[in-house]
């Protein structure tokens, strides 16, 4: 596939928004580290814990494990089992692959429909030790599987990676 007119800014949209994914997973893995960190000290040396910094964390982690599924996709780190597309023939292969692709994307359309939904509800739902809507934890789903859907369809159907170029 030549590099079409769509090509060059979505590859621009594509390299940003894993710019920025990398960066936020970053920031917040050390975030969470820190909490973690400063909990363990402020708990057993100076016996005063922080009664937020469990939740807090849990949060962080949430979040970052989700955007690191986002990379995931990105940069096609999950794993993938190939038993049936290994005997098919290379034209078939394709084939299954662009189906295979298909389908992963309207299921992630589909999460990302619903995951809107839990938002909206779990809104007047409040967190325990920090008092936060819960939708501040959940809206990582809908913006995650989002992206997730719009990196398969950049590598499964648009075209090539900006290495491939």
């Amino acid at each position: 596939m030549g590099t079409g007119k769509f090509q060059k800014p979505i590859l621009s949209i594509r390299d940003f928004l894993s710019r920025i994914l990398r960066y936020t997973c970053a920031i917040l893995i050390f975030s969470f580290a820190s909490i973690i960190f400063l909990q363990v000290l402020f708990r057993f040396f100076l016996q005063y814990p922080f009664v937020w910094a469990e939740e807090l964390s849990r949060f962080l982690f949430f979040w970052s494990s989700i955007l690191g599924a986002v990379l995931g996709i990105e940069t096609k780190a999950h794993f993938n089992i190939d038993v049936f597309s290994n005997w098919l023939r290379p034209k078939n292969r394709k084939i299954f692959d662009l189906a295979f692709r298909a389908l992963a994307f309207f299921f992630l359309i589909v999460l990302t429909y619903e995951s809107v939904n839990l938002t909206i509800i779990s809104n007047e739902q409040l967190s325990v030790a920090l008092g936060l809507p819960l939708s501040y934890i959940f809206v990582a789903l809908p913006i995650a599987f989002f992206i997730m859907a719009f990196f398969l369809l950049f590598t499964g159907f648009i075209g090539k990676t900006q290495e491939e170029l």
